[in-house]
């Protein structure tokens, strides 16, 4: 994967530390989900989705199957 802007700003190492990064952010800290329906539907597909602090964890495997 590359990303181009004009000139190259980040090469395969350095965007796949980015993703793998963010992957761990979605997976233990999670992302905080203010509409109850979205939380439903993350649970229904496999997050693991606390109702009380509205904040859905998001596996690398989830992740990897979704955006396949």
């Amino acid at each position: 994967m590359t990303l181009r802007l004009g000139n190259r700003v980040l090469d395969d190492a350095e965007i796949e530390a980015v993703v793998n990064g963010a992957c761990r952010m979605l997976e233990k800290t999670g992302v905080r989900v203010e509409n109850p329906d979205i939380l439903r539907r993350l649970a229904e597909f496999g997050a693991q989705v606390d109702g009380q602090t509205m904040r859905a964890r998001v596996s690398r495997s989830l992740l990897d199957t979704v955006l396949a």
